[in-house]
Order: C-alpha cells, then structure tokens, then sequence
C-alpha cells in the first residue's frame, strides 16, 4: 500500500509540474490576473500534496 501511496503522490506531483511550466509560459506572453491566481493555486496544490504526502508517512 505504501508504495502504491507514494507512486501516487510522485505522479500527481509530476502532472502538476509541467502545469505550472504552461502557466509561467502563458505568464510571460501575457500578464493577468488570472495568471497570477493559477499560479497561485497550483503552488497550493503542491503544498497540500507534499503535506499530504507528509501526513501519510
């Protein structure tokens, strides 16, 4: 089960990642506010998991 959690936790984080690289490459052709506030989300998203993850441990 913990490696099945863990393999989890590593793909999720992985699929966030080139999410925020689109957001960044979005950013600088464009400066919104809503770029800013998906960047802010997906900064949250990748704390919750990495305490999640924590918390699972």
């Amino acid at each position: 089960v913990v490696s099945k959690a863990e393999l989890f936790f590593a793909e999720v984080l992985n699929s966030l990642r080139p999410l925020s690289d689109k957001i960044l490459n979005i950013g600088s052709r464009q400066s919104g506010i809503k770029v800013i506030e998906l960047r802010r989300c997906l900064g949250k998203l990748e704390e919750l998991l990495q305490k999640e993850k924590g918390e699972f441990e």
